[in-house]
């Protein structure tokens, strides 16, 4: 039998469940650096160590969890003690449990697999890839994407899958993986019925033209999507000299403005500056302008005056906004630019747009895995 303290098995559920949830925010933002990520991942493998050495009680308690709350954090916690444990009934009972409580649940569960270790993951991936439920063989996908794992001559099965949903996260597959040789198959994509994004991104990824401008018209047509910022960012390392027109374009579109202005820096045109610094004095438009110039320069803004998480200092139309932290435009105006001494602070989002460039570079090659797990000391 073992031994446990409920309490203390309910705070490492509780904490597991918070720091994945503000590792979710923050894995491909400005803030933090893949140290950061290497501090709380430390902390994370920790707690649901704690919940693994409290045997049953610790998967009741994260069970409880999962149902009471409902959050990804939550269900991500109980999905991977499942796959900590290896043994195939709970994982199955985890997962079935997660994908029924609905997209909360299935994307807890989804980032699990890419959490855990590939020899954790291995077994119930290949049961999900032969399963006739279409979630489980899209949640295969899913993990086979998370690890770059090219499943061989089976992706052009997936990519043929009667789901669409597995479809498409199949075209995302071949996109990471740079499956060059399943382009073909992404440009009749691209002419059949259904969401074109993950067909479109993985065909621009390998330098198509007509993948790049079914790209940009999700973009335009589909702006507030959640993946429409990933969208242009691609789009615009593979226009190169181009994507300053593309963004003029995007920004002189209404309900592309925001968007294409927070992406302003990727093209790396640093005279955009002063421009920048104008918008940021409006409160509509400061948080897009300050995205833009964390992309442009590798500050970290955390260590520096230049941002604020007290909106309502930049004056009575900031007040209220939870866009945070913004920019500061008096002290960006009169910053003197980066200490050439001091070491550059490469985010998370830094590191996502070099791996998009290194793909582009190389279409054939996977992409680097920002998302990982990173190593880290925990207790700095």
């Amino acid at each position: 039998m073992i031994a446990s303290i409920p309490a203390l098995v309910r705070q490492h559920a509780q904490d597991a469940a918070f720091l994945w949830t503000q590792r979710m925010a923050e894995i491909d933002g400005p803030l933090f650096s893949a140290e950061d990520v290497g501090r709380r991942d430390q902390r994370l493998a920790a707690n649901i160590d704690g919940l693994v050495a409290a045997g049953p009680k610790g998967r009741e308690i994260a069970r409880e969890g999962a149902q009471a709350q409902g959050g990804t954090g939550e269900w991500f916690v109980l999905t991977a003690l499942a796959l900590e444990t290896g043994d195939a009934t709970e994982v199955e009972q985890a997962a079935g449990m997660a994908l029924d409580s609905g997209p909360a649940g299935a994307r807890g569960l989804s980032s699990a697999t890419g959490w855990s270790l590939p020899l954790k993951v291995s077994g119930p991936v290949r049961r999900w890839l032969a399963s006739d439920d279409p979630r489980r063989r899209r949640l295969g996908v899913a993990a086979l994407s998370h690890h770059r794992v090219d499943p061989g001559k089976g992706l052009a099965a997936l990519l043929d899958d009667p789901d669409p949903a597995t479809r498409s996260a199949a075209a995302r597959l071949a996109g990471n993986l740079g499956r060059t040789d399943m382009l073909p198959r992404l440009r009749a994509a691209l002419e059949e019925e259904g969401d074109h994004l993950w067909p479109a991104w993985a065909g621009t990824r390998m330098i198509d033209a007509d993948a790049l401008a079914a790209l940009l018209r999700f973009v335009r047509q589909r702006p507030d999507d959640r993946q429409a910022g990933f969208a242009l960012d691609l789009a615009l390392v593979a226009l190169g000299p181009r994507a300053a027109g593309e963004l003029t374009t995007l920004l002189g579109r209404p309900g592309t403005q925001i968007l294409a202005l927070s992406r302003a820096g990727v093209p790396g045109d640093a005279s955009i500056l002063p421009w920048l610094i104008e918008r940021m004095r409006s409160p509509e438009t400061a948080h897009a302008a300050g995205c833009a110039f964390r992309d442009l320069f590798a500050n970290d803004i955390r260590a520096s005056a230049l941002f604020t998480d007290d909106a309502a200092s930049l004056g009575p139309g900031f007040a209220g906004l939870d866009t945070l932290p913004l920019p500061v435009a008096d002290r960006i105006a009169d910053w003197p630019g980066p200490d050439a001494g001091a070491p550059p602070f490469v985010s998370q989002r830094a590191r996502m747009l070099a791996s998009l460039r290194a793909g582009m570079a190389a279409p054939a090659r996977p992409l680097a895995p920002w998302r990982h797990r990173q190593p880290g000391p925990a207790w700095v």
